[in-house]
């Protein structure tokens, strides 16, 4: 099996079709369904069905390609990246746990930064391990994490990888929730108050133990627990009911600040923002620049 496999068979479940496939792909209907078909008897399995009008995933195709499609996905990355050294000066590929630092100080760059007439940003929210993978790798420059300061296996998991975790600032947890929310008035809130509500947390996969957690306060629990993937749904969720999430207290600035707000957890934990960095590559002038702008967005806030 081998990547331009990959790609015809990604690309013919996208057209349902071998003919509308290498149209895309500029080759002939031929190498598409030989390939296909060499991959099939390779594998054992059957990727699609054959009919006079078109073409179909079978079931074990549905699971091959869910399995294929994030690897194909980061090779494309990683050949984005090496593709012309002479645009190296307006290249950045950074990912972040799902953190509202993120997407505003890479709003930023982009309105503050000359660019000139091309770039190429790569702006991955990921899960905690995808973080470490996507850096290691070198398909991501940087990336951004929060995690516990007493988190020893997160911290093992750096070193094995040859990364550097660079402190930030420090912070405590913070409760997000609704505006409206009954605790919403609090000055501080604790356990106790939030027993009776649900709690949303990021689902980290096969990688889902705590070590591996976004949750600033690792060993939060809770009877009624939401999991998402994406902070879109943490936002819609919270903002439609009495849930709620734990994070650093990072939030929106600007006009727009959100639908949810960011009271503090009665905790003694510390949360360490840092950036995840490779000891064996150089930062480029445009990932220094983003930096300047990540410290000057969290000089806002009190540790």
């Amino acid at each position: 099996m081998n990547l331009q496999q990959m790609k015809y068979v990604i690309y013919t479940a996208k057209y349902n079709s071998f003919s509308k496939a290498a149209k895309e792909l500029f080759v002939t209907q031929p190498n598409i369904s030989n390939a296909i078909k060499e991959l099939e008897q390779e594998l054992k399995i059957q990727i699609f069905e054959r009919s006079k009008s078109g073409v179909s995933l079978t079931k074990e195709g549905v699971v091959f390609l869910n399995q294929i499609s994030p690897v194909v996905e980061q090779m494309g990355l990683i050949e984005d990246f090496y593709a012309k050294e002479n645009e190296a000066d307006n290249m950045l590929s950074v990912a972040s746990q799902h953190c509202t630092l993120f997407s505003e100080t890479m709003a930023q760059l982009l309105l503050d930064h000359t660019f000139g007439d091309s770039y190429k940003i790569h702006i991955l929210e990921a899960k905690t391990k995808e973080v470490l993978e996507y850096v290691q790798s070198g398909m991501c420059e940087i990336g951004i994490l929060l995690k516990n300061r007493d988190n020893r296996v997160l911290s093992w998991e750096l070193e094995q990888r040859n990364l550097e975790f660079r402190l930030l600032q420090e912070r405590h947890p913070h409760v997000y929730l609704r505006r409206e929310h009954p605790l919403a008035n609090k000055e501080i809130i604790t356990k106790e108050d939030l027993a009776p509500y649900p709690y949303i947390k990021y689902y980290q996969g096969k990688n889902s133990m705590q070590f591996f957690s976004e949750e600033v306060v690792e060993d939060h629990e809770s009877d009624k627990t939401i999991y998402v993937t994406d902070s879109m749904t943490v936002e819609q969720l919270a903002n439609r009911m009495d849930a709620y999430t734990m994070g650093s207290g990072y939030r929106r600035t600007g006009s727009d600040k959100g639908v949810l707000k960011a009271v503090p957890y009665d905790s003694s934990e510390v949360v360490e923002l840092g950036l995840v960095i490779s000891r064996s590559r150089n930062l480029s002038a445009l990932c220094n620049k983003y930096l300047e702008i990540v410290e000057q967005y969290i000089a806002q806030y009190e540790c």
